[in-house]
């Protein structure tokens, strides 16, 4: 444990003055073995991962501001202002609901898709250029299901009680 030394307050102008020593930091008072097990604790923990996982996500979106159009070798459009403007807000409101996407990537379509994977099942989450939000679910070679949603607080919670309920289900 470490030692606290307070400074003795002689007048009132010692209350202004910090004092010169409050942590002992030294290595007899922070034994190795104590560290590397709080170090280990925290890059353990779930929040360290989450926002490990969120800086990664967003390192990505920002790449998504280069584009020019024909990125993809044919035409389609970059993504806009708008769908860009879009897309970081859902990637907050997925952040705090605990539910990020593995990926972020331009959209065919025009666009930003989040997309979420396991084993063989995927969801994208696409903030097209043109306003819409439209997420598509597929499992393997099924056919996909497709349906278009708001960009609401709300409709991200329901979504993400449907895709959790889809991944669920592998």
């Amino acid at each position: 444990m470490p030692t606290i030394a307070f400074e003795p307050i002689a007048n009132q102008k010692a209350w202004l003055t910090p004092p010169t020593r409050i942590f002992d930091f030294s290595a007899e008072a922070w034994p190795q073995p104590f560290v590397d097990k709080i170090v280990r604790s925290s890059l353990e923990s779930e929040y360290t991962q989450r926002l490990t996982q969120y800086l990664a996500l967003l390192r990505d979106f920002f790449r998504l501001r280069n584009l020019e159009l024909g990125w993809d070798g044919y035409a389609a459009a970059p993504p806009t202002s708008r769908s860009l403007i879009r897309a970081l807000s859902t990637l907050q409101r997925l952040l705090s609901l605990r539910f990020l996407p593995s990926r972020i990537i331009p959209s065919a379509e025009g666009g930003v898709a989040l997309c979420y994977s396991y084993l063989d099942s995927f969801a994208q989450l696409e903030l097209l250029n043109s306003g819409e939000t439209v997420v598509v679910s597929y499992r393997g070679a099924a056919v996909p299901e497709a349906w278009e949603i708001s960009d609401s607080e709300q409709e991200t919670k329901k979504l993400v009680r449907r895709l959790q309920s889809f991944f669920d289900r592998v």
